[in-house]
């Protein structure tokens, strides 16, 4: 018994030590599809339902810079907090300003198809006003305004 307890205790230590909170800890939520549920409070570049369908983040020649780009806009978007970065994935939390409400920020690096796949949904309530949408474009626009002031490869 006591050393199932310790061995329980020394994974979530060495866990913590690489994750700052205990959220990070669903890592199947990085794996998870990046459809929308029937609720019109998520968008996502996956989607075939235009209510839901929202275009992804294009690449260039250079994905991983592409990536870096996307990822320093995240880092710095108001009220978001990074729950997972992986290579090709990325998992953050947007708090809303007044009630707090939470929303998922999912981003998928896919360098074969030539785009940067996302979804971002509300973890509470039906309807959003079209706040995820209003968040992806608003981060797509930076992230074009970055990427369009990249120097390009000689």
């Amino acid at each position: 018994m006591l050393t199932k307890v310790l061995v329980i205790v020394l994974t979530i230590g060495a866990i913590s030590q690489t994750c700052p909170n205990l959220n990070c800890l669903n890592l199947e939520r990085l794996n998870m599809p990046l459809n929308c549920p029937n609720s019109p409070n998520c968008v996502s570049s996956d989607a075939t339902n235009p209510r839901h369908a929202i275009k992804p983040f294009p690449i260039d020649t250079n994905p991983k810079q592409c990536w870096h780009t996307l990822l320093s806009i995240i880092k710095q978007w108001p009220n978001t907090h990074l729950q997972m970065v992986h290579d090709t994935k990325l998992h953050a939390v947007v708090h809303s300003r007044i009630l707090r409400f939470k929303d998922d920020i999912f981003l998928e690096l896919r360098s074969h198809e030539g785009i940067i796949a996302v979804k971002s949904a509300s973890r509470l309530g039906y309807y959003d006003f079209g706040t995820n949408r209003k968040r992806v474009e608003a981060i797509r626009q930076a992230y074009l305004k970055q990427w369009s002031q990249a120097p390009t490869p000689q």
